[in-house]
Parts: C-alpha cells; sequence; structure tokens
C-alpha cells in the first residue's frame, strides 16, 4: 500500500534525524569549553571597559553591574542543563499530542484498510471483465488509468482529462509526502545548528549589541521544539478530515459500485470512481499542504518574544 510504505520511510527518516540530533551533545561539550575562553576574553573587555569609564568619569562603581557576564559564564557552563530544562518543559505537551494522534492514527489506518479491501476487489473485477473483452476480440478495454481504443474524439478528450487529473492526484499524494517529512528533517537540522552555536551565542551577549542573544536562543530553541508538537496536532486534524471527507465517503461509493451485476456498467462506474477520487484527492491534499505550511505561524503564536523573531 503506498500511503503505509511512504509513512513507514517517514518514521525511519525521522529516528535516523533523531539520532543524529542526539550525537551532537557529544560534541557540544567540547565547544562549550571554547565558548567559556570566549566569554572570559569578552568579559574582561567588557568589565574592564566599564570600569574604566566609570572611573575615569569619576562616577561610583557599581559592582552589580557585572553580575550579568558572570551569570551567562555560569549558563554556559551548564549549556546542556539548560537545553535539557527547556526539553522537559515542552515533553509533556508534545506527549499529549503524541497520545492525541496515536487514538486517531489508529482509526484512519482502520479506515484506510477498509477502503484499499474494497478498492482492491473493484480492481479485481475490473480486470476479469478486462481479459473476457480480450479473450472475445472486443477492442474497447476498460483499463485504470489508460486510454480506450477505437474512441470519438470527444470521448478521447475526456479520457485525457482523466489521466491528467489521476496524475496531479499521485502528484499531490508525493507533494504531501514531502510536505509532512520536510518538518522532521527541518526540526533535527534546526536543533543541531542550535545546539552548536547556542554556547558562542550566549558569548557574544555580553558585548553590547548582543544583549538579546541569551533570550533570542531560548525562544528559537523552544520554538523549533514546539513544532513537532503542533505536526502532531496537524496531522490529528487532517486525519479526521481525511476519514470523513475521504475514505468514508469513498468506500460508500466502492461497495455501491461493487454491488452492480452488470460487468459492462461496473467497468464505467469503475472509471467514474477512480476519477471522483482523484478529484476529492487533489482538494484533501490542496488542503493539507496548506496547513503543514502553517505550521510555524502557528509555532510563532505560541513563542515569539516581541522584536526578535518579527
Amino acid at each position: 500500500m503506498q500511503t503505509s510504505v511512504l509513512n513507514n520511510w517517514g518514521v525511519l527518516l525521522a529516528n535516523a534525524f533523531n539520532e543524529v540530533s542526539e550525537k551532537v551533545w557529544e560534541y557540544t561539550d567540547e565547544l562549550v569549553y571554547s565558548a567559556q575562553i570566549v566569554c572570559a576574553i569578552f568579559a574582561f573587555a567588557y568589565i574592564g571597559f566599564k570600569l574604566w569609564k566609570q572611573w575615569s568619569n569619576g562616577e561610583v562603581i557599581n559592582f552589580y553591574l557585572y553580575i550579568r557576564p558572570f551569570a551567562i559564564g555560569l549558563v554556559i557552563c551548564f549549556f546542556s542543563l539548560l537545553a535539557s530544562v527547556l526539553d522537559v518543559v515542552i515533553k509533556p505537551v508534545e506527549a499529549v499530542s503524541l497520545s492525541i494522534n496515536s487514538e486517531i492514527i489508529t482509526q484512519y489506518q482502520d479506515t484506510e484498510n477498509e477502503y484499499y479491501s474494497n478498492y482492491d476487489k473493484l480492481r479485481d473485477k475490473v480486470a476479469v471483465y478486462e481479459r473476457q473483452e480480450v479473450d472475445s476480440g472486443v477492442q474497447d478495454i476498460i483499463t485504470e488509468g489508460s486510454n480506450e481504443l477505437n474512441v470519438s474524439d470527444e470521448e478521447g478528450k475526456v479520457n485525457i482529462f482523466r489521466l491528467v487529473v489521476e496524475f496531479l492526484d499521485n502528484l499531490m499524494q508525493y507533494i504531501q509526502m514531502a510536505v509532512i517529512y520536510f518538518y522532521p528533517l527541518y526540526v533535527s537540522i534546526a536543533k543541531v545548528i542550535l545546539q552548536i552555536i547556542g554556547p558562542f551565542m550566549l558569548a557574544l551577549s555580553i558585548l553590547p549589541g548582543f544583549n538579546g542573544n541569551l533570550s533570542r536562543w531560548i525562544a528559537l530553541y523552544l520554538r523549533i521544539m514546539i513544532i513537532p508538537t503542533i505536526a502532531y496536532l496537524v496531522a490529528s486534524f487532517m486525519a479526521v478530515v481525511n476519514i470523513h471527507c475521504y475514505y468514508v465517503p469513498l468506500t460508500e461509493m466502492l461497495q455501491e459500485v461493487l454491488n452492480m451485476t452488470d460487468d459492462f456498467l461496473l467497468s464505467q462506474a469503475a472509471k467514474d470512481f477512480i476519477f471522483n477520487k482523484s478529484v476529492v484527492g487533489i482538494v484533501i491534499g490542496l488542503i493539507t499542504i496548506f496547513i503543514y505550511t502553517q505550521i510555524p505561524k502557528f509555532a510563532s503564536w505560541i513563542i515569539k518574544p516581541d522584536r526578535y523573531l518579527k
């Protein structure tokens, strides 16, 4: 089954990305040491400049203003712990969304299996009829996704239109899969980048003009980590849409076609069914693609610190 194969491929791909992300932490600790050195240099320069400026102007030296570089250095030392704490904040929400998704996906798979079971029966019946037509020497062979021979120009145009619609339906399915499994790749790459550059972003935050690096890094990390949660919820919603707007009505149509006793009428109804299936598939596909492309926007609703992530 095409959908199941693509789903399995997507799960394996997501697991591979997660393994890569976990291995990055082994190298992050080494980067932390380098970031600590950079932080110490920046802190020394920053504090020295501030002290010299206040001393030269005859101002009272307020040592509380210089606690920030030491606090940032402490955060860098425990950078892995900071990321783990942020993960802990997000994980319960992700677990709930994954649980909801699992329950709905089970129903979705049952409905999908019922649909494909009836669809296979229809293909078998049409195939038997086609073989009988070939054996009897009749040239008007009806095959799913192929043109009829010896038909009028008008019928030929209709068949070409059917083929175009079926092609768009298949193309839409692959685009859906590409959009759906884009996010595991996006999240894994973004997480790795944030893990690697995080310590240095924090070290730079000591300098004037980079004061927002710490809050920006935290916001970006949380935003990336919340995307899988939103993706699970979107997948649950789209699964419900597919159940009630695609598989259930198409299964009912299939059963009506299968109940036909005339083989010729059944083969004609099969072509109409395939066309209707393709049209509905294109509509559902467009909706799915649009909704999935809005996931980063949904994430920005939740985590967007004022001026930093505009």
